[in-house]
């Protein structure tokens, strides 16, 4: 019958970047997920629990919201992860050197500036409002969702961004940025920097300005019109060049 064969086709078949959705937490993500409990015990008793590089975070978690709504998937995990979840009113500081395997996963912030510095493979980000998202060169994918007044700084291989309202997103990317299902969502082009950004631009192949964040695909609208889900950013309205060298972890 073959029934080994078909089956070993169909196992090679399934290898994905990423999933849109969520499935139950099977007990294998906590020790990657970066929580803060207080601020003056991230650096000491929490750092000590996780072995990952270095990282700070100002402020206090968000814990208004419920133990279910901050599952997360093990599919989006990779042998270097790095989770920021549940936190609100925070400033989160990341070092990813020599971390170039290493995948971020932002989820359920409210109101929370995240500084990354450094390559590293993917990012996925959930359910985020209000906040500021500045990060370094992306080897691979991102994929956005869920967003809403928030600001981020990438520069990524692809971008692709659903669900997104009343948002600015400052972009450098290799492929036209794709979204769906937006409103109000402006384009401009990368504007972050820390000591050493040349080199990682460089490694991550993104060192030129390519001009395709402007050159946006909305896979809802056809028509042959402009889709008014998006636009151009005005230059009298963008914010400078956003410099992370100076922050501590």
């Amino acid at each position: 019958m073959k029934l080994e064969h078909i089956n070993a086709e169909l196992v090679s078949k399934k290898k994905f970047t990423f999933k849109s959705k969520i499935a139950k937490n099977k007990n294998t993500t906590e020790s990657s997920t970066l929580q803060a409990s207080e601020p003056s015990q991230v650096s000491d008793s929490d750092a000590g629990k996780v072995n990952d590089p270095p990282y700070s975070v100002i402020g206090a978690p968000d814990r208004s919201k419920s133990r279910d709504d901050s599952e997360s998937s093990e599919s989006l995990h990779s042998r270097s992860s790095c989770m920021i979840r549940d936190m609100e009113n925070s400033t989160i500081v990341r070092d990813l050197k020599n971390q170039e395997d290493s995948e971020i996963i932002l989820q359920n912030l409210i109101n929370c500036s995240v500084y990354i510095r450094g390559v590293y493979r993917a990012m996925y980000a959930h359910n985020l409002r209000g906040c500021k998202v500045f990060s370094g060169p992306i080897t691979g994918s991102s994929l956005i969702e869920e967003i809403e007044e928030c600001t981020m700084m990438l520069a990524s291989q692809q971008i692709r961004i659903h669900n997104a309202k009343m948002s600015d997103m400052y972009l450098r990317v290799r492929s036209r940025p794709i979204v769906e299902y937006t409103e109000r969502v402006r384009f401009a082009p990368y504007a972050f920097t820390y000591s050493g950004i040349e080199n990682d631009l460089s490694f991550a192949n993104l060192h030129e300005e390519t001009g395709l964040w402007e050159h946006v695909d909305d896979f809802r609208w056809l028509r042959a019109i402009p889709s008014p889900n998006w636009s151009v950013l005005p230059e009298e309205e963008r914010i400078g060049l956003v410099d992370g060298s100076s922050l501590e972890l």
